[in-house]
């Protein structure tokens, strides 16, 4: 930096020199002082030498005097010097990340624009798994410039925005703000620029100062810098600002928060805008056009809402009057005599709010968004008016038409065209991605993010299933397809939703190549909810259960077939019982031929036995009742999706994880003396009254004083005996009138009853069991009202810490001896809790979505619920031979493309994890292909080819949940029956290399009114067959890089 200053001052002393021409052999400077000694010495001959000397010092400052006006009218040094620096300001990529990458300001188009955010965005991704492949290089200049705080000198970007691209770089997605800009200066209507010159920056387009640097208007920052030594002298007028409309962009655009705080930062800005000005070149006149046009793109104008930040005129006038760009700009161009007195008066309008746009972006929020402010914006746009009459900027017929009307800003911005959610799944679901991996809080801030992502999508195939979903809607459709078949459709179609979502496996990772639905509205069906997916969980208790069989061959496969008789095995674990059993059979099995064997173990499918399981006693039913009572094997039940069992093989599960936890737990049912079977009632006593008391809590939360006391009166038609009860054991110290108020009874008869009930309810004796017997109301209840009551504002920490003891002391019955059928109940929904949770961990690691299960065999046939997304996850682990990959929809991030901040970052393929063995997975997916060949599936078979007729080896597995809350009389009798949803799934895979799933969704009490089953989805997937092929049919894997390169 130095040197560079020591060149300026160099080629200062060479301009001088300009004017110290050669005369008889003396510079200039010493010609003029000869001149004027001679001159002085005619009168004082003898003082020559003096005159001369006092000559030469008196000509030096009006030299200085003189270069420094002809700098001021010229700009002659200052388009040498910041033109010849920044040639040097140049950026070019490079591959891998730059050693010192570049440096952001934060000021607000930084931000915006995310380059201030950069480094920690590269940190953020580098976490997950991207690479910087590229990034900007910028010359040692820059470096020196940035580090010296001028701001990085560069071609900036009006407009931009984030932008998705497809897998073949097509567009999905696009964003640009400001929405509404000018492109180039032409475009600008001649009567804006003038005006906005008048205002701001007079001097700028003088074409007679080709070298002007626009960063500065010396008279107007003379005049600012005079009043401000005036304020600090004490003086009370305003301070006016010396900002160029170059100086203003930078302070807009790259200071914090885009405002001056102090001195230095307006030099940084004044600096920076010069060096900006003369990136072209000595001549600036187009780079001033550039500032015109870049400020006209870059006016500040607050926030309204309806449409959040507001920058540039374009968007101005549309957020804060409602005015259309392109009428807008054709009115102010058009030429007077071609409009019509109404065009004029338009036109007047429009220019009118122009005008008041340019005087409020001084006080943005001030002026625009408070009435005082309006008022005051009012009042100066007449006063700019008249100025802009007066100096011809326009003409009196524009200004007869403009002047005096009310500027009428919104206070909400108009309503913009609605959108479609059904054409935006698949960006939605990458800008929700985007979210999490960059670690943004909003759609907001994202889409205003200057980033290109290359994505997994194919644009063509995914529009074609949309299509084929939204006409799913139409009964002409659906009649001529054959979509209203048996079990297919039969209700009203608009009311079902459908889901699609394929991946295709790679080495890089499992790609989403579709994701969408017919769902108008933001929620993502396969990745964004929870749904009883009926017997598609049985897809995952048949891998649980082979990953049992599989890891008994582990520890059992060297054993002799004495040793393995020998083994004592817990008479609850049928399974581990069979496997020994049959390795000692078949001493030479393999651990396939074990895995095949188990599927050909048998269970019974008869509805006739009740389960315990989940806290209560159960029975459940198959959905083909051709299937009562018959013996078949696990693959049968699982080709014909046969619930009983399954049912049957949940509970050898939850007994094989039951019985092999730490000290086998079951063994305290057995052994009434065990001492653990006090601590497992002491586990339900406090989990189940937790359960109580949550249920509690909801009741009564956010109600206080006498209010609690009133809600624990309320709807239970208490007498004065239960009410008193009720009344002192929340408030054993209040008096009989304030029991009495709150009862709020005042006849003679009644209040002598009220009186004799609060004089009997003695509580002091007794426990919270026994108030609860007499006021007919929970203990605990009854406790948590009370601790409420006597600690307003705890929270369900503070309450569940206080009721440890009572908790325990409510269920004191529960640890008689008496009670052992009741403990033993007790016990084993503690013991089955924990299984389940022992289960769940193994369900976690092939990609089960949820944090539980639900403790209860019904989980075998979709009561824990699943995601559609996850279950096409499970899937790619099979297709993958038990090894679980990413699932990848987001491959390539491209930010601040053009500019010294470029970064791409790429997604490095990550080595895949295997999780379920080669085997498993191999014995799964002969087994869901069995289910397309011979089972609920059949409807896919042979439908899934290639453009030559091959056809893809198809497998699959079907799921129906009739989601309903039924109520039982006493003796069993169904009193009421309420449909929640209904929903079919197909989860599948198609050859090698493609997976997903099809769902079928209907939401509340419509579900009532369809009769669909699995049927559905499966005729759908060999509806979409068509449409999917062109990914058959492309080569492997279809990846961007192959694209790209």
């Amino acid at each position: 930096m130095l040197n560079r200053f020591e060149g300026l001052y160099k080629s200062f002393s060479e301009s001088v020199t300009l004017y110290w021409k050669p005369i008889n052999g003396k510079s200039l400077f010493y010609a003029w002082g000869d001149i004027f000694a001679e001159s002085m010495s005619r009168h004082f001959v003898h003082h020559k030498r003096k005159y001369q000397f006092s000559a030469y010092i008196a000509i030096v400052p009006l030299l200085i005097a003189i270069l420094v006006l002809f700098e001021v009218h010229t700009s002659r040094m200052q388009a040498w010097y910041f033109s010849s620096v920044s040639m040097d300001l140049t950026f070019h990529m490079e591959d891998g990340p730059a050693a010192t990458p570049l440096t952001s300001p934060s000021g607000p188009y930084d931000l915006r624009l995310g380059y201030a955010h950069l480094p920690q965005f590269i940190t953020t991704l580098s976490d997950r798994g991207y690479l910087v492949k590229a990034q900007a290089r910028v010359s040692d200049r820059m470096h020196e410039l940035s580090e010296f705080g001028i701001y990085p000198i560069y071609r900036q970007k009006n407009q931009t925005g984030l932008t998705l691209l497809a897998v073949d770089g097509g567009t999905i997605y696009m964003n640009r703000f400001p929405h509404r800009v000018y492109e180039s200066y032409s475009d600008i209507p001649p009567v804006l620029v003038q005006t906005l010159l008048f205002i701001e920056n007079r001097t700028l387009l003088d074409s007679g100062n080709p070298y002007l640097n626009p960063a500065i208007e010396w008279n107007r920052l003379g005049k600012a810098a005079m009043d401000k030594a005036l304020s600090k002298m004490g003086s009370p007028r305003p301070v006016p600002g010396g900002s160029t409309l170059a100086t203003q962009l930078e302070k807009v655009r790259h200071s914090p928060e885009g405002i001056t705080e102090n001195v230095s930062h307006k030099g940084r800005q004044m600096l920076s805008a010069s060096f900006r000005s003369y990136l072209d070149g000595e001549q600036t006149l187009e780079s001033r056009k550039r500032i015109v046009l870049n400020y006209f793109n870059a006016l500040p104008l607050a926030a309204i809402p309806g449409f959040g930040e507001v920058i540039g005129l374009g968007d101005g006038m549309w957020a804060w009057y409602g005015i259309g760009f392109e009428d807008y700009n054709r009115l102010l161009i058009a030429q007077a005599d071609d409009l019509s007195e109404e065009e004029k008066a338009v036109r007047a309008e429009m220019f009118r709010r122009s005008l008041s746009l340019f005087i409020a972006q001084r006080r943005p929020s001030w002026f625009l968004a408070t009435n005082e402010g309006r008022q005051q914006l009012n009042q100066l746009t007449d006063i700019y008016s008249k100025m802009l009459l007066r100096e011809a900027i326009i003409s009196p017929d524009l200004f007869q038409h403009e002047y005096q009307l009310s500027t009428d800003l919104r206070r909400v911005a108009p309503e913009q065209a609605g959108i479609s959610f059904i054409g935006r799944k698949d960006a939605n679901s990458v800008r929700t991605e985007l979210l999490n991996l960059l670690q943004v809080n909003s759609f907001y801030d994202l889409d205003r993010f200057d980033l290109t992502v290359q994505t997994t999508f194919d644009k063509e195939v995914q529009q074609a299933v949309t299509q084929v979903l939204q006409q799913l809607h139409d009964p002409e459709f659906i009649r001529t397809t054959g979509f209203d078949g048996w079990r297919l459709i039969s209700g009203d179609p608009e009311e079902i939703n459908y889901a699609v979502v394929l991946y295709e496996r790679t080495p890089r990772g499992n790609l989403l190549r579709v994701q969408t639905d017919n769902v108008n509205k933001p929620l993502n069906i396969n990745d964004g909810t929870k749904l009883e997916l009926g017997s598609t969980a049985k897809l995952r208790v048949l891998i649980n259960y082979l990953e049992i069989i599989n890891g008994l061959y582990e520890t059992y496969a060297g054993a002799t077939p004495p040793e393995l008789r020998q083994i004592q095995v817990p008479r609850r674990d049928t399974i581990t019982r069979w496997t020994l059993d049959y390795l000692a059979d078949h001493t030479d099995a393999t651990r396939r031929q074990l895995l095949e064997a188990a599927l050909q173990r048998k269970y019974s499918a008869s509805t006739s036995e009740r389960f315990f399981t989940g806290g209560g006693m159960h029975t459940f039913g198959n959905f083909d009742g051709k299937h009562e009572g018959v013996m078949m094997t696990v693959a049968e039940a699982f080709h014909h999706s046969v619930n009983l069992p399954f049912i049957r093989l949940m509970r050898d599960i939850v007994y094989h994880y039951a019985v092999n936890m730490p000290g086998n737990p079951t063994d305290a049912l057995d052994d009434q003396h065990d001492p653990r079977r006090l601590e497992y009632l002491s586990r339900f006593a406090d989990m189940e009254g937790q359960q109580f008391m949550d249920q509690f809590y909801r009741k009564y939360k956010g109600k206080n004083g006498d209010e609690l006391i009133r809600e624990a009166l309320k709807d239970r038609h208490t007498n004065p005996r239960r009410a008193a009860w009720i009344f002192r054991s929340i408030r054993p110290e209040a008096s009989m009138e304030e029991f009495l108020t709150i009862r709020d009874i005042h006849t003679e008869p009644a209040v002598l009853d009220e009186i004799v009930a609060f004089n009997r309810a003695t509580i002091e004796t007794l426990n919270w069991q026994d108030r609860g017997y007499l006021a007919r109301v929970h203990p605990l209840e009854l406790w948590l009202v009370s601790y409420l009551y006597h600690n307003p504002g705890v929270t369900r920490a503070d309450w569940v810490e206080a009721s440890i003891d009572v908790r325990q002391e409510v269920y004191g019955w529960l640890f008689s001896h008496r009670s052992k059928r009741a403990q033993d109940n007790r016990i084993w929904q503690v013991i089955e809790k924990d299984a389940f949770a022992e289960i769940h961990r193994d369900w976690r690691r092939v990609g089960y979505p949820f944090p539980w299960l639900v403790p209860s065999y019904a989980t075998a046939i979709g009561s824990s619920a699943d995601r559609p997304g996850a279950l096409a996850e499970l899937v790619g682990i099979i297709l993958n031979d038990g090894i679980r990959m990413s699932m990848n929809r987001i491959e390539r991030l491209h930010f601040a493309e053009g500019t010294p901040y470029e970064t791409i970052l790429e997604r490095e393929p990550a080595e895949g994890v295997r999780v379920l063995s080669s085997e498993v997975a191999a014995v799964v997916r002969d087994a869901m292909i069995d289910v397309v060949e011979q089972g609920t599936a059949r409807r896919v078979d042979r439908t899934m080819k290639t453009s030559t007729g091959e056809v893809l080896t198809t497998g699959g597995k079907t799921g129906t949940g009739n989601n309903r809350i039924q109520v039982f009389g006493a003796r069993g009798t169904l009193l009421d029956s309420r449909a929640l949803n209904r929903t079919s799934t197909l989860v599948f895979f198609i050859g090698d290399r493609f997976f997903g799933t099809v769902t079928v969704y209907v939401g509340g009490r419509e579900a009532s009114g369809h009769g669909f089953t699995s049927s559905l989805p499966a005729q759908l997937l060999r509806y979409l067959a068509p449409e999917l092929q062109p990914l058959f049919d492309s080569p492997t894997p279809y990846l961007w890089s192959e694209i790209s390169h």
